[in-house]
């Protein structure tokens, strides 16, 4: 990762502790996380900064297979929610009751496919043909604007109102992007150099 990349990383890193649940109580110290919930949503940034790498090294290594390759991604995550699945049925009662009550409603139903087909399986695989042609670097930082994009679409055709902190973080979330892009190299020290 380029070190002039490293604000913009740091801004997804906080803008996804800032989204995920909160605990009844706040925490001690505001900068720290509060329990496992912020730990996964801080370890979250890092997850798909380090696949959207990995990507790009097999892409670069075997341009022809992005089906392939997309469809190990959506092997792992479909053993991924199975695992989740496994041990919330295991751990809460009648969990798999309520959802099995819930996917008997068509909309449920419709959301559930939606979810799978449209914002897993089709952004997978476009994600996989645009990390053979651009830098994980860049497309971590273009994935960095996912919040501005959410917040800006939720006011513009719901009338959502942004309070003040989602409004500094975009500041923050755009203000990384732009270093990322205009910050000159040589602001960072070569290796070797230090």
């Amino acid at each position: 990762i380029k070190p002039l990349s490293w604000p913009s990383q740091w801004t997804r890193i906080s803008r996804a502790r800032d989204r995920s649940p909160r605990p009844a109580l706040p925490p001690p110290l505001p900068l720290l996380p509060a329990g496992p919930a912020q730990l996964l949503a801080m370890l979250q940034p890092i997850g798909f900064g380090t696949s959207y790498i990995r990507i790009e090294r097999l892409m670069e290594k075997y341009p022809d297979k992005g089906l392939q390759l997309s469809s190990l991604q959506l092997i792992s995550n479909a053993a991924a929610a199975c695992a989740w699945l496994a041990f919330t049925a295991a751990t809460v009662p009648d969990a798999l009751g309520d959802a099995a009550a819930a996917l008997s409603q068509p909309p449920v139903v419709a959301g559930v496919l939606y979810t799978g087909l449209v914002s897993t399986a089709l952004a997978v695989l476009l994600q996989t043909r645009a990390l053979g042609k651009i830098p994980a670097t860049d497309s971590s930082v273009i994935a960095a604007t996912e919040p501005l994009w959410a917040a800006g679409f939720a006011a513009l055709l719901l009338g959502e109102n942004l309070p003040d902190e989602a409004k500094l973080g975009g500041a923050l979330i755009l203000l990384g992007c732009l270093a990322n892009d205009k910050l000159p190299e040589t602001l960072v020290a070569p290796k070797g150099d230090e």
